[in-house]
């Protein structure tokens, strides 16, 4: 029985990808997604990245691997900080249209996770999320293989290995909210959403007029969040349930952006469920 899982486990890391088409439709999507923070963040790049930013830097006295993911914390480079911008923008378009796909990938997340740590007192878990996706895509095809060679092993375990990487990741946000939640009283009684849309950072003034009106309705809603994040994890891996749960997934996470204004966050969720399209094997061959 070891010998024939082990034999699974080489068979199906080693088969050429299936879900290539998925994670590329995902790719683009985060691409676009890329490209519309960079508009929106155009009126407030001197207040985050220039020289009078609102952010205080890190400061590194030697070269290493973490002082080369904050390159815009060092002074002499800080000041080109919309370079930074320029090819990660350049990149996400050349990547659209295949153009020097795997450069592109590798230039677009490093650009985006500098870019991120230097404002690392605004990032979002959204932002966190978007930064691991960016960099296990690296490793994966841009595109379905035409022909056949003798690094296809190699190249179909890569593929397989980092797909499995993105969805897992997904799964795991869901699931570590979802324990979270389970650990704090506010959210087991109902009350969680109540306190939380009743602060002016998280709301609409016409939302939190409505939840002192009608407190049952943020309990029910933080019911529901919470039974979603914990259903996540087993059932998008259900095909039975998974067209159901993604809808769900969408309404939710389309609540979450217009009562809460966490828009970004909600964006990239929602993107995240194209990972899981249900494939059309017809349609791979």
């Amino acid at each position: 029985m070891i010998m024939d899982a082990i034999n699974n486990l080489v068979e199906y890391f080693g088969s050429e990808a299936r879900q290539l088409r998925n994670v590329n439709l995902f790719r683009k999507a985060l691409y676009v997604y890329i490209l519309f923070t960079v508009v929106q963040q155009i009126p407030l790049m001197q207040q985050l990245y220039g020289p009078q930013s609102l952010i205080v830097p890190y400061t590194y006295d030697s070269i290493s691997a973490e002082s080369l993911l904050n390159l815009l914390s060092q002074p002499g480079i800080a000041p080109y900080y919309y370079l930074f911008f320029i090819v990660q923008a350049l990149c996400c378009g050349l990547g659209l249209f295949h153009i020097f796909p795997r450069l592109c990938a590798l230039l677009v997340w490093y650009c985006t996770i500098n870019l991120s740590n230097r404002v690392y007192l605004s990032n979002t878990g959204g932002d966190l999320l978007v930064n691991i996706l960016l960099f296990y895509l690296i490793f994966i095809s841009p595109q379905q293989k035409k022909n056949t060679g003798q690094y296809d092993p190699i190249i179909n375990t890569f593929d397989n290995t980092f797909i499995l990487a993105c969805k897992l990741q997904v799964v795991l946000v869901y699931a570590v909210s979802a324990i979270y939640k389970y650990t704090q009283p506010e959210w087991l009684n109902g009350s969680a959403l109540y306190y939380i849309l009743n602060m002016n950072e998280f709301t609409l003034p016409l939302v939190k007029q409505e939840v002192v009106h009608f407190p049952f309705l943020s309990s029910i809603c933080t019911w529901i969040v919470m039974v979603y994040q914990s259903l996540f994890p087993i059932l998008i891996f259900i095909k039975g349930a998974k067209r159901n749960l993604i809808i769900c997934g969408i309404l939710v996470h389309v609540g979450i952006a217009v009562v809460m204004g966490l828009f970004n966050f909600s964006l990239v969720m929602i993107c995240c469920y194209l990972l899981f399209r249900d494939i059309d094997l017809s349609s791979e061959i």
